[in-house]
């Protein structure tokens, strides 16, 4: 029981179906696996090895997709950090997870240069992204230089995953003292999207997550309610769809223009895009799902949601 065999079984089902789209590119599965495979080699030919930590700071898009399974495939440990923390919490996580390689944005490169000295562990940063400005470009490594420079096939077998495989150290909110790393093993991740796909299910349509499913990650990549998604999906060969953070016009038209079924957002979010102006212009009739949580929902909020949102299931 591993995260990989989810990806593996969905290649092998529906090697030309869309796995990711992100604005107007898109990638299927077979070219998807390809790229984490190549990540995974890139990453053992930096000299990283099983049992190692890589921390991953972006916004939401495709390449954090790929960092999930391309670390875990090569049998290390993903560590996604919150994009809120301040700078000394991000250098305490680095620190305290003993992290050797740190994949940043755009966004989060300059934030790298200040912290990577924090972190005696830390020997690679990898850019994945398009425009880095940094003083110094040297310090970092092109995300898509290694993946073009690696082996696109990747020996599975030879890192012989196993259930009790610690994949990811997920930090905690660290709201009454410092954050803690919470281990979760591939059967951790695994079970829980399991779950996720035999739980969830809308009346009108059946199961929620299937080959015929586009997730719109709207909710950050880092948290761990996104994450269970993340694998259900990919296990479910449904197609993955991608905004940088959450704005309630954008989140409009992607789910209008990538024809989106399922997202998962807060009471908040769900208040600011029923209120957003012009939100009978759009067309959300391929929405059949939302999932919310994080806090309770005003029942008031949940009674106009469900009248606005025609045809949707909320859980």
């Amino acid at each position: 029981m591993d995260v990989i065999a989810g990806l593996r079984r969905s290649v092998q089902l529906y090697p030309d179906k869309v796995a990711a789209m992100e604005g107007d590119k898109s990638w299927t599965y077979a070219e998807f696996d390809k790229r984490t495979q190549r990540l995974a080699n890139a990453l053992t030919d930096l000299g990283l090895k099983k049992g190692d930590q890589v921390s991953i700071l972006m916004l939401n898009g495709h390449r954090y997709l790929e960092s999930y399974y391309g670390v875990i495939r090569a049998g290390m440990r993903v560590v996604p950090m919150n994009i809120r923390l301040a700078p000394p919490e991000i250098a305490y996580i680095l620190e305290n997870s003993e992290s050797e390689a740190f994949i940043v944005d755009d966004a989060f490169a300059p934030l790298a240069v200040a912290v990577r000295q924090a972190a005696p562990a830390l020997k690679h940063l990898i850019h994945a992204g398009s425009n880095l400005k940094v003083d110094d470009p040297g310090l970092f490594l092109s995300y898509e230089t290694l993946l073009e420079q690696a082996s696109d096939s990747f020996d599975d077998a030879k890192i012989g995953l196993q259930d009790e495989d610690l994949a990811g150290i997920f930090y905690t909110g660290g709201t009454t003292a410092k954050s803690k790393g919470v281990m979760l093993t591939q059967r951790n991740l695994v079970t829980n999207a399991y779950h996720l796909i035999l739980g969830a299910a809308n009346p009108q349509d059946g199961m929620v997550y299937n080959q015929t499913a586009v997730y719109l990650h709207a909710a950050p990549m880092f948290h761990l309610a996104d994450t269970a998604v993340t694998f259900a999906m990919t296990a479910a060969a449904g197609t993955h769809s991608f905004i940088p953070f959450f704005e309630p016009k954008k989140v409009l038209e992607t789910i209008q223009a990538h024809k989106v079924t399922n997202v998962t957002l807060v009471p908040t979010m769900i208040n600011m895009m029923i209120n957003t102006p012009g939100f009978e212009d759009y067309d959300l009739s391929t929405l059949k799902y939302i999932g919310y949580g994080a806090s309770p929902i005003a029942p008031e909020l949940l009674k106009q949601a469900l009248k606005t949102f025609k045809g949707t299931c909320f859980a």
